[in-house]
């Protein structure tokens, strides 16, 4: 991983033009490298493993999110393009494309934001905006910030599994989710694996507990259906959840197995339309 310093007072502007100079023809740096640039005038090159909610680990070393303003991915140089929106975050894929999105997190083959998925081989810059390390809502267009819900909610007709709710004894880990409508396949494990017919669209919901990722999907035609509202991530809320206790689970599967049926109601999680909450399904 290379380390490239450019002096923390430096306007943003120049920064970027900078690193046309420090990565010049000459360089000898792998093209097919991904890099980092950094809100304080440094940048980062290498093999970029993963992105989290947290942090981006590139050759390695993690980077706290809140430290990013681009990500380049597949070889790109600077200088990153100019955010068209500066408040929101932004995904420009290899053929020019600006797509108004969230980053949710990066692994090996895609590029998973909060209201779609890209095949990372196509997506060239991402662009954070400040205050990026925040959750997004669980109500698209809420902007009031609200703590998790310690389990599922709804009412208390049925007992909460003993990985959901307060634990003097277990550090909890809020869940995450994201959704998306876009014109790819997916196999069972939310991979990519080609393009669709023209006029189909894949609706998925992809959601990590401790994690562990599930996937659900449902293929459907533009202009005659819509995504269903069990398909978005607001259907998957963020949700405090006991790692220790969601993994005992997973070996002695009591009170049930969760990898099967997360809050324990009955329904198994791939035709939960509320996977999270057992009192709603």
């Amino acid at each position: 991983m290379k380390d490239i310093m450019y002096g923390r007072s430096t306007p943003f502007a120049v920064v970027l033009a900078a690193a046309i100079v420090v990565l010049a023809p000459g360089c000898q740096a792998d093209r097919r490298e991904d890099l980092l640039i950094l809100r304080d005038g440094n940048m980062r090159q290498g093999r970029l493993d993963s992105c989290s909610v947290q942090a981006c680990v590139i050759g390695g070393s993690p980077v706290p999110r809140p430290f990013i303003v681009f990500i380049g991915l597949n070889g790109v140089q600077p200088p990153a393009p100019q955010a068209q929106d500066p408040a929101h975050g932004e995904i420009v894929l290899a053929d020019g494309s600006v797509h108004r999105n969230r980053l949710s997190r990066i692994d090996a083959t895609d590029v998973i934001a909060v209201e779609a998925l890209y095949p990372r081989n196509r997506v060239s810059w991402i662009y954070l905006p400040p205050h990026d390390d925040r959750v997004p809502p669980d109500d698209p267009g809420t902007t009031e910030k609200r703590d998790p819900p310690r389990g599922g909610g709804g009412t208390s007709a049925r007992a909460q599994p003993p990985w959901f709710g307060p634990s003097s004894q277990c550090e909890t880990v809020a869940t995450t989710a994201t959704s998306w409508g876009v014109a790819y396949a997916y196999d069972a494990k939310g991979k990519s694996v080609g393009s669709l017919p023209e006029g189909k669209v894949t609706c998925g919901l992809n959601f990590e507990i401790c994690g562990d990722y599930f996937f659900k999907q449902k293929v459907i035609e533009t202009g005659r259906e819509t995504c269903p509202e069990s398909l978005h991530f607001s259907s998957v809320p963020p949700t405090y959840v006991c790692c220790a206790e969601w993994n005992n689970a997973k070996q002695s599967r009591n009170p049930c197995d969760p990898l099967l049926d997360a809050d324990c109601d009955g329904v198994p999680n791939d035709v939960d339309d509320r996977p999270l909450d057992p009192n709603r399904t």
